[in-house]
């Protein structure tokens, strides 16, 4: 097994989660939803919010042509 690189520097990474975990999470799932939208639009994404304004969720869809194979991410965004 080959391994490959990340695209995104490790570095990138890390400051994105501590950014993220940086969010207060009581009553906050807009903020941590809006920053998560904003990341996935800066690396070239179409991510789309969608639910309501205070249970707010992100989707995005990223469509390569050179693969027939799927991977499907999900994380829950519970802060009750």
């Amino acid at each position: 097994m080959t391994l490959v690189p990340p695209l995104v520097p490790l570095q990138e990474i890390t400051e994105f989660l501590q950014q993220l975990t940086s969010i207060p999470s009581i009553e906050s799932e807009q903020a941590i939803a809006t920053f998560v939208f904003e990341k996935l639009a800066a690396l070239g994404f179409e991510p789309h919010l969608i639910g309501g304004l205070e249970h707010p969720s992100v989707i995005c869809h990223h469509q390569v042509t050179t693969t027939t194979k799927t991977i499907w991410l999900e994380a829950r965004l519970n802060t009750a």
